[in-house]
């Protein structure tokens, strides 16, 4: 079980990247402390003829300062990705988060990656394995840090165009965060 709800609490959030500018992005932590969402609303990469270079990589790092109670840890357990995909044939999308706390040289990372010709407004959850899972530290003051990025290309098919976005993420450990809890 988690730690009392009302001793977790996120103290700040900050972002910084190509794919997430001032003012766009909202992070909301459940209730119960089980997971964090974080929606975007301009995480985009494009690619295709007339469509700068530039455009075909997004990033964004988010750093997110968790409060919870001393004597407790956290790790991400698995995670939710929402957003949309669409790409002519041979062309590619991937979409990447790499997890980490402030601090700690173990990270976690998480992937999807498509093929066109596909166009779909996706939802899919990446769960972290075992053996890969880091925790947090026990003083209660680590920042999680979520190193993402989506991207596109069309270097099998030149002429071809495609973009993929990433609207929400939810990490349970659209973007949403979902936590798993233990006690140190």
């Amino acid at each position: 079980p988690p730690p009392p709800k009302d001793q977790v609490y996120i103290k700040s959030i900050e972002y910084a990247g190509t794919g997430c500018p001032a003012g766009s992005v909202a992070a909301v932590l459940a209730v119960d402390g089980s997971n964090v969402a974080i929606a975007f609303d301009a995480y985009v990469a494009s690619v295709g003829p007339g469509i700068a270079i530039t455009e075909n990589r997004k990033n964004c790092l988010i750093n997110i300062n968790l409060v919870y109670p001393q004597g407790w840890s956290y790790t991400i357990h698995d995670t939710d990705y929402r957003g949309f995909v669409s790409l002519d044939d041979k062309v590619t999308a991937l979409q990447k988060s790499t997890y980490f706390f402030t601090g700690e040289t173990d990270q976690m990372e998480a992937w999807s990656s498509w093929t066109g010709p596909i166009e779909l407004d996706y939802k899919f959850t990446d769960t972290i394995e075992k053996a890969a899972i880091v925790w947090s530290s026990c003083d209660a003051k680590t920042t999680l840090n979520i190193n993402t990025q989506i991207r596109v290309d069309n270097k099998a098919n030149k002429a071809g165009s495609g973009l993929i976005t990433t609207d929400v993420i939810t990490h349970k450990v659209t973007h949403v965060l979902g936590f798993q809890w233990k006690q140190c």
